[in-house]
């Protein structure tokens, strides 16, 4: 140590002394790695140190660290030593860009078999070491004779099959037996996010470079390799050696032989199908059962066995055609790439894996070809879909709720509900899936992507059927799931054609579509209810145009869809959330109506009572008359239809919805009238007293990015879905379900007393009562996410109903008493509200049609006094004027506002302001400052409910902002000063600024408001 020499064994052989001191810390490198060698039992005089050789035409000379020769002389194994850290990452780098000096060395020793970069050190006291190891006397250099060309071959065929230093000095690997020692199970490494995207790279670069342009075929036979691994890997203990390698004395054929059996065992164990296995024994085996005069038997067998070889072989391992030899070695080499790819990764764990879950997802998304109609469903929306179940209701009475996808596709949904389960109630092995997860899936390939997928997230017992979803199994036992979900196939051209009998007569929507249409999602709502329990809960993903289609499918299908299930909420998806299809989707979560009794039954008893008991019976049921106030009904006129006596028309006008000539279009009026009613009481029984989370994604690819989660990306070293890594709109990243996001709010919709008050709303989300998002006034039953339109005001606001406590709204006298329409009452109808507009006018003037007293006996409260503000809140809204006549009656369409009650009891000149504010909302009405929405569309018309009406906010500055507003619109007559449309603008701008009125006016011109 004095002397700071390093003394070899004398039998080494030493060129010069250049690494036999202590001058540099690369010397020490080369210390440790002659001591490994003699450790591992090589000979000192078959190592040698500072080979020196002439490289190129240059005259340059290079030495080589250590050299190992074998016993006959030739070179075995060079090494270059490189110092621990920077200067190893380095000379690594040049390695990968060109070969660096080790492949210059080899160029001078051609019958070279091994080549090692080596570093050395002291990591937390402890000595450590780090190499690439490679083989350099695979047959696929034979071809190459130069530098470059060798490192080609390397880079771009063999780089997978690079060994780390434990190749020559790990535990148990004799001298001269790099890579022969075939390698444990205990020896697998875990993926890491670097090697992921690696991994990736070196799996197209093997397509690339074998000229693979068939991804599809690539991946289907990349997926029976993982077959392969992972049946390999669950079969052996740690110290067992695996069956999934290159061992350094394998042929093609054996390789093969190999993956053929734990193939067989594979697909029998997991997706229970049988593979033909034939045995490389079999010739020997098969010869040895015959003697003496059983040749004919013998040809029996033998016959039998050629024609399963003829007809049952499909090629699983065939990444090209193998059809002559020439073609088989070509297949074996790239199989042989392929395996050095896979063989050193652990596939297998206990629980979910995220990593090694999105490499496959990303080797799934761009290998496999999603046929029409099919679309995996990104792992943010599936973990976001199960995100938005209260834990509560993941719970069954063993602990596991009972699961199926019946379109499970890669299995997207069962691993991410697998992992979610997993986090409530640990479980070591996953055994409880056996009984509580079952997938259905159509395509075989993609059945054993799914079994795959799951194997590879842990759940090693799973019912993965390969079948039709929308069919009957013998494993599927129908109203036994506590959750369905799944994102089944839609849009498929012409499917009815090839649908089943059994399928087609057991499900009724498929009743409605045509042979040639392409509905095929309709059929697995109603797969859906009847897999499911009472309770059950369903999340689909479907059409968005599910929600508005007023197809007779769509119809039928929303019909089906609000009697079945209880809706808790719809979110709308954008045009970025799947990467090869930009068709507007939607998320339903439900649940299944609870039974016995069905609910979809008895309500329509409710309606039968109603409809066919007469006055004394549905006067005195409480949902009937909450009905017609809901829809501003008047109980004459729905008397006078039911009834239908002679003349039933003139008391029924505001259900008619045109005007009547003869007797058989009445008696096909009142038929419709009748049906429309009882269809639309059905569903307002059904859906009362619901609240929907309705979610509505934005449209700027940005904002869908940061409402999603995630992005896609085309990056080469990354490519598919990438995170964003932060909590998204929809759900939290690394926490399930934060508050303030569209899941928390999901869960809580769940509650049987949810209203939303209270909660943060998510941006992009809101609460609704579902009565107002269904159209009652139509049989189409649209399902509309549209709230009225709210203006942001600057200021504080009051409701109409506060400002106007008393509006009365007015009736239609019976027209069967002709008596009744012939007197000296002034009665108003829309068409005089018109005629007032028409002629620019403020004020009704006289009345169209009058009324006599003995009409508005009783009707003393619906008399209104001159100058009252009339507004029509059906079928045209919010067209308005003042009353001419000292009393005024209307009819039902109209609602009397005239400002009175505690809000101006407190003021000093109450009259003045009442007066005020009357003109003041006028000018609100009017010029539709006051976005009014309507609901309904078809045969009953437009209108506005009570409810909606009363709730309408109006923007309420200050005393001297109200007389400026109307000082700027009105003249002293009431006449406008400037076009309707200004004044909507001066209004807008005054209360709410600039920004404001352009973006409710967009709004409103959409809507077909203005």
């Amino acid at each position: 140590m004095a002397d700071k020499i390093i003394t070899y064994p004398t039998a080494l052989q030493i060129n010069d002394a250049t690494t036999s001191n202590f001058s540099a810390n690369e010397n020490f490198v080369v210390l440790d790695c002659v001591d490994r060698l003699l450790e591992q039992g090589y000979p000192a005089d078959c190592i040698e140190l500072e080979k020196r050789w002439k490289l190129g035409h240059t005259g340059k000379s290079g030495k080589a660290d250590v050299c190992v020769h074998d016993r006959a002389g030739d070179m075995y194994l060079i090494i270059e030593c490189k110092t621990w850290g920077n200067e190893y990452r380095y000379y690594d780098a040049q390695l990968e860009k060109d070969g660096g000096q080790l492949f210059s060395y080899w160029q001078q020793e051609t019958k070279t078999r091994w080549l090692c970069l080596y570093t050395a050190g002291i990591e937390k006291n402890t000595p450590v070491y780090e190499g690439r190891v490679i083989n350099v006397s695979l047959p696929e250099y034979k071809t190459a004779s130069t530098v470059s060309e060798r490192y080609h071959v390397w880079h771009e065929r063999l780089h997978a099959a690079s060994l780390d230093a434990t190749a020559i000095y790990g535990e148990g690997v004799e001298a001269y037996k790099i890579d022969e020692q075939p390698f444990t199970k205990q020896e697998l490494r875990e993926f890491t996010p670097e090697s992921k995207g690696e991994f990736i790279l070196n799996f197209e670069e093997i397509l690339r470079h074998n000229s693979i342009s068939d991804k599809e075929n690539a991946f289907n036979r990349l997926v029976a390799l993982f077959i392969c691994k992972i049946v390999d890997e669950l079969t052996k203990s740690d110290k067992d050696i695996l069956d999934f390698q290159v061992r350094y004395s394998d042929t093609y054929e054996l390789l093969m032989d190999r993956l053929q059996l734990l193939y067989k065992e594979g697909m029998s164990q997991f997706l229970e199908e049988d593979i033909y296995y034939l045995d490389l024994n079999y010739p020997h085996d098969f010869a040895a059962q015959y003697r003496g005069k059983d040749r004919h038997r013998l040809i029996q067998d033998l016959q039998n066995t050629i024609r399963r070889l003829k007809f049952f072989s499909n090629g699983d391992f065939s990444f090209k055609d193998v059809h002559n030899d020439r073609l088989f070695r070509e297949n074996g080499a790239i199989l042989f790439e392929m395996v050095r790819l896979m063989q050193n990764w652990k596939m297998v764990y206990p629980s979910r894996h995220q990593i090694l879950g999105d490499l496959f997802e990303t080797l799934l998304s761009t290998g496999f070809k999603q046929d029409e109609g099919q679309f995996f469903t990104p792992t943010p929306i599936t973990r976001f879909i199960w995100d938005s179940i209260p834990p509560s209701m993941l719970e069954n009475g063993d602990g596991y709720p009972k699961i199926i996808d019946f379109a499970c596709g890669a299995g997207h949904f069962l691993n991410e509900g697998v992992a979610l389960l997993d986090e409530l109630h640990p479980s070591e092995n996953n055994d409880w899936c056996a009984k509580k997860v079952y997938g259905v899936e159509k395509d075989d390939r993609l059945a054993r992507v799914s079994k795959v997928s799951m194997l590879m997230n842990g759940v090693l017992a799973s019912h993965i059927i390969n079948g039709d979803g929308l069919a009957e199994h013998p494993d599927v036992k129908d109203g036994t799931y506590d959750i369905v979900v799944s994102n089944p196939p839609y849009s498929v051209t012409g499917f009815k054609q090839y649908l089943p009998s059994q399928i087609r007569n057991r499900l009724s929507l498929a009743q409605n579509i045509r042979d040639t249409g392409k509905e095929i999602e309709v059929l697995f709502i109603q797969r859906a209810e009847e897999l499911l329990r009472p309770d059950g809960v369903c999340m689909l993903i479907l059409p968005t145009s599910l929600l508005s289609n007023t197809d007779t499918v769509s119809v039928e299908t929303r019909k089906f869809l609000l009697s079945r299930f209880r809706l808790h909420a719809i979110v709308n998806l954008g045009n970025k959330t799947f990467q090869d299809t930009g068709t507007p989707t939607s998320i339903f979560f439900m649940r299944k109506r609870h039974s016995p009794p069905k609910q979809h039954e008895t309500a329509w008893d409710t309606v039968d009572q109603a409809f066919t008991g007469g006055p004394d019976v549905w006067e005195g049921q409480t949902e009937f008359k909450h009905y017609l106030e809901y829809r501003n009904i008047s109980s004459d006129a729905i008397r006078a239809v039911l009834e239908g006596k002679e003349g039933w028309w003139l008391e029924a006008d505001e259900l008619i919805p045109r005007e009547l000539h003869d007797s058989d279009q009445k008696n096909r009026v009142r038929d419709e009238i009748i049906a429309e009613q009882r269809n639309a009481f059905y569903y307002y029984l059904l859906c009362r007293d619901t609240k929907v989370v309705f979610v509505q994604a934005p449209s700027v690819v940005k904002e869908q990015e940061a409402f999603l989660g995630y992005k896609w990306s085309s990056s080469r070293s990354n490519k598919g879905l990438s995170e964003l890594g932060e909590n998204s709109v929809l759900d939290g990243y690394e926490f399930r379900a934060p508050v303030g996001t569209v899941a928390y709010l999901i869960r809580k919709s769940f509650q049987p007393d949810f209203t939303g008050e209270g909660l943060t709303l998510p941006k992009y989300t809101k609460v609704l009562e579902l009565m107002d998002m269904v159209d009652l006034s139509s049989g189409d039953l649209v399902l509309n996410g549209e709230e009225p339109i709210r203006v942001n005001w600057k200021h504080s606001t009051v409701t109409l109903g506060e400002m106007c406590p008393t509006a009365p709204i007015g009736f239609t006298p019976s027209r069967r008493n002709t008596r009744f329409f012939v007197g000296t009452n002034q009665w108003a109808s829309i068409k005089d509200i018109k005629n007032a507009i028409q002629k620019r006018r403020a004020y009704l003037g006289r009345t169209s049609e009058t009324i006599s007293d003995e009409a508005v006996e009783g009707k003393a409260g619906k008399a209104l006094p001159k100058d009252t503000l009339v507004m029509s809140f059906k079928l045209t809204i919010g067209a308005c004027a003042f009353t001419s006549a000292d009393e005024t009656y209307t009819n039902e369409a109209i609602i009397g506002l005239n400002p009175s009650g505690p809000l101006y009891d407190r003021l000093e000149n109450p009259d003045e302001a009442k007066n005020l504010d009357k003109n003041y909302l006028y000018c609100l009405i009017a010029s539709k400052a006051l976005p009014l929405v309507p609901t309904g569309t078809k045969k009953i018309g437009k209108t506005l409910n009570k409810k909606t009406l009363y709730n309408t906010e109006i923007p309420y500055p200050d005393e001297k902002t109200r007389i400026s507003i109307v000082s700027q619109c009105l003249n002293t007559d009431r006449s406008w000063k400037k076009s309707v449309a200004d004044v909507r603008r001066i209004i807008v701008t005054e209360l709410a600024g600039a920004a404001e009125y352009e973006r409710v006016t967009k709004l409103m011109k959409e809507q077909h408001i203005i």
